[in-house]
């Protein structure tokens, strides 16, 4: 997972975001966050599980890139920012696998491999069947 982190941190510093991957005082269940007015994301490196942390790195530069608001709202703008958010975390997430040569063919294993929520599946399902004509 460092190896992931570090390709994440990269990527935040290539598109000029700032970053804290904090564990000092943060509980497991401390959510990460970011600001689109500051270019940064906060992620917790307690989250539990340990698994997911770098997608929420993703996802939360996925704000940032996207331009999304920093306000937070349950509203149907928000839904569409979470959903982009997430797909801009799932081609970052194949893009590392593809230089890595990690096979991306299976979309419930790449979920797996990768700590993404299951809820997503079909999503990254979706995202590998561009890439590839198949999700096996």
């Amino acid at each position: 997972m460092d190896e992931l982190i570090n390709y994440l941190c990269n990527y935040a510093y290539k598109h000029h975001i700032g970053f804290i991957l904090s564990s000092d005082r943060m509980r497991s269940d401390y959510v990460p966050t970011s600001s689109y007015l500051m270019k940064l994301v906060i992620i917790n490196m307690n989250w539990d599980p340990k698994t997911q942390i770098p997608f929420q790195f993703a996802h939360e530069m996925g704000h940032i890139i996207n331009g999304d608001s920093d306000v937070v709202t349950v509203s149907t703008t928000t839904i569409r920012e979470e959903n982009s958010a997430d797909k801009f975390a799932i081609d970052l997430l194949i893009e590392y696998a593809k230089l890595n040569e990690i096979p991306t063919y299976n979309a419930v294993k790449f979920t797996e491999l990768f700590g993404i929520p299951t809820r997503l599946e079909g999503l990254v399902g979706n995202e590998l069947k561009a890439l590839y004509g198949s999700d096996e």
